[in-house]
């Protein structure tokens, strides 16, 4: 496993995480300073591109392409969920691209002394909110969670939430294969 801070949401699909080995106990973020700008050289020299296990996100514009319809909201929720959390990572794999496949949980909102913070994952959650299908691809990693991914996209899609919310979505594999 990784330990890091997100400081960076490329996509709906992935982030870029800034490692800090040993974590939080490790004096990451107390006696450690961890960069707090994206474009800062030790962010972008240092950092490490992470792909979300088990789920595609609407496409943003990329090589002067346009973006998908629902990227810039996908895109806005990971912000929402992830950016400047802390977070540790599963990685399963490095894809095409050289980025690190892996089921990236991050650290919920500090409670009180003595009362662990909670991890979530952030796959599930950009299900939930409706900003993320299952990617449906040869060698996916869904971490061993791809039946409760299937049961969390059907439910955002019968509440019609984000892009079930509209009549007919064009999936990311489509709208790439278009582009």
């Amino acid at each position: 496993k990784l330990f890091g801070k997100i400081v960076a949401v490329n996509d709906g699909d992935n982030v870029r995480v800034f490692h800090t080995p040993g974590g939080y106990w490790a004096g990451w973020g107390w006696l450690r300073s961890t960069p707090r700008v994206k474009g800062e050289p030790r962010v972008t020299n240092r950092s490490i591109h992470v792909r979300l296990c088990g789920i595609d996100a609407p496409e943003a514009s990329h090589f002067g392409q346009p973006g998908q319809w629902g990227a810039q909201q996908a895109i806005q929720e990971l912000r929402r969920l992830a950016l400047g959390r802390r977070c540790y990572i599963q990685v399963y794999s490095i894809d095409q691209y050289g980025r690190a496949v892996g089921r990236v949980k991050v650290c919920g909102p500090m409670r009180l002394i003595g009362k662990p913070s909670s991890f979530y994952d952030l796959s599930a959650q950009m299900l939930r909110s409706g900003w993320a299908l299952i990617y449906e691809g040869k060698d996916i990693e869904y971490a061993n969670r791809k039946e409760l991914y299937k049961r969390m996209e059907a439910k955002a899609k019968k509440q019609k939430k984000g892009i079930w919310s509209k009549s007919r979505f064009e999936t990311p594999a489509a709208y790439k294969s278009k582009h």
